[in-house]
């Protein structure tokens, strides 16, 4: 197993923060918030340093493009906690 990879989260997930796609099988079941969600999620892309249950979280954050002219509005998000 990859050092980081017991505390690292990949998911892709919708504007509201439903988890459509996750590395820890909690597919259509749960739901992210992050502090100031909103503006993270208004940029592109990015790296973020955040607070996330009571934890230091690392967050790198992508804006999925879309097809053609038709834009899903996913994130895909890659959550690192902090030691």
């Amino acid at each position: 197993m990859l050092p980081d990879k017991a505390s690292t989260r990949t998911c892709i997930v919708a504007p509201d923060g439903s988890v459509l796609a996750d590395s820890t099988g909690r597919a259509l079941t749960d739901t992210i918030h992050l502090p100031n969600q909103g503006s993270i999620f208004a940029s592109a892309s990015g790296f973020h340093e955040i607070t996330l249950n009571g934890a230091p979280h690392l967050v790198g954050h992508a804006k999925a493009p879309g097809f053609e002219t038709y834009s899903t509005g996913w994130h895909s998000l890659l959550l690192q906690k902090r030691r």
